[in-house]
């Protein structure tokens, strides 16, 4: 159960949850079904390309996600693998290989 913007939303296996900077949250899990979940932190900018420069990186506080988006079966593996794999090839303190990630 997650508890945001003073709404209860029950959560199940297969969802994806976007949890912006900022944002007070409290969870709640059953014992019978205990809460297991990968989370990647990551900073997201805007970059433009005018003619044959660069604009300066514009940061994006907020992403234009829901808050829950619970997955068709097909995407849960799907999605579930690609979590696997950034947190497979992510190295801490290695800046090219976060970037590849």
């Amino acid at each position: 159960m997650f508890r945001c913007e003073d709404r209860d939303m029950k959560v199940g296996g297969g969802s994806l949850v976007y949890l912006w900077p900022g944002l007070p949250l409290y969870m709640k899990s059953s014992e019978a079904h205990p809460l297991r979940m990968t989370m990647l932190l990551f900073d997201c900018a805007s970059l433009v390309k005018n003619e044959n420069e660069w604009s300066a990186p514009e940061p994006i506080e907020r992403l234009r996600l829901p808050f829950l988006l619970p997955l068709q079966s097909e995407l849960t593996g799907e999605m579930g693998e690609l979590f696997r794999e950034a947190e497979k090839e992510w190295v801490p303190g290695d800046l090219v290989r976060e970037a590849q990630v």
